[in-house]
């Protein structure tokens, strides 16, 4: 039972890292977007 538990919990931590990757992905192209716009403007 133990053993199943941890094998859980190690895919919701793989889960949690993988959200965050994306979340960091999003956050870049967010700024690299808001970059660009900003110096379209100028």
């Amino acid at each position: 039972m133990a053993d199943r538990r941890t094998k859980k919990g190690k895919e919701f931590h793989e889960g949690i890292k993988g959200l965050k990757f994306v979340f960091w992905l999003v956050v870049i192209f967010a700024l690299i977007g808001g970059v660009n716009f900003i110096v379209n403007l100028f």
